[in-house]
């Protein structure tokens, strides 16, 4: 299995984003345990070496969690930087992509709450369902009408997309915090 990481945070000014990676390193160094628990390799301590600042940014890539357990340790880590470091606004995202699945989240702190995002895309999405007959694209997967019915426009036949777009549809997953 493999899998990549790619991590994002943005700050008010190259000071804060140095004082939140810091800050980010110890969050990882104190929780390392419970974020490792079924890894061959800590992951934690990897993540930490990756960490860079770059002016306004923290920056990190490389395979660290799965898509699975990414969304946990996304919220643990904004949640303990909004908390170390109060009244800071930050945003960010963290993308995983792996062999079976991925995984997007995005963070905004902003006036005492922390706004978290999550959208998992399970094996078998794609951004265009298509013909079970030819494989031809029929709609976009965002642009899905459960009530419409479709045509294949390569071979004609009319074709029920449903179960594909039930069996392969993102899991949204909207969460709001105080802090």
């Amino acid at each position: 299995m493999e899998y990549t990481n790619t991590l994002a945070l943005h700050l008010p000014s190259p000071a804060l984003a140095q004082k939140a990676a810091n800050t980010l390193a110890a969050l990882l160094d104190a929780n390392a345990k419970a974020f490792d628990k079924g890894y061959l390799a800590g992951p934690s301590a990897k993540l930490k070496t990756a960490l860079a600042c770059h002016d306004c940014a923290i920056q990190a890539e490389g395979g660290f969690f799965t898509p699975e357990d990414i969304p946990g340790i996304m919220k643990e880590l904004a949640l303990g930087l909004a908390k170390a470091l109060p009244g800071m606004e930050f945003s960010g995202t963290v993308s995983t992509d792996s062999t079976y699945a991925a995984d997007d989240v995005t963070v905004l702190c902003a006036d005492g709450k922390l706004h978290m995002n999550d959208v998992y895309y399970p094996d078998g999405y794609v951004e265009d369902l298509r013909c079970p007959e030819c494989g031809e694209p029929i709609v976009p997967f965002a642009e899905f009408d459960p009530d419409a019915n479709y045509t294949c426009p390569e071979c004609g036949e009319e074709v029920d997309l449903h179960d594909d777009y039930e069996e392969s549809s993102p899991v949204v997953t909207e969460n709001d915090f105080a802090v």
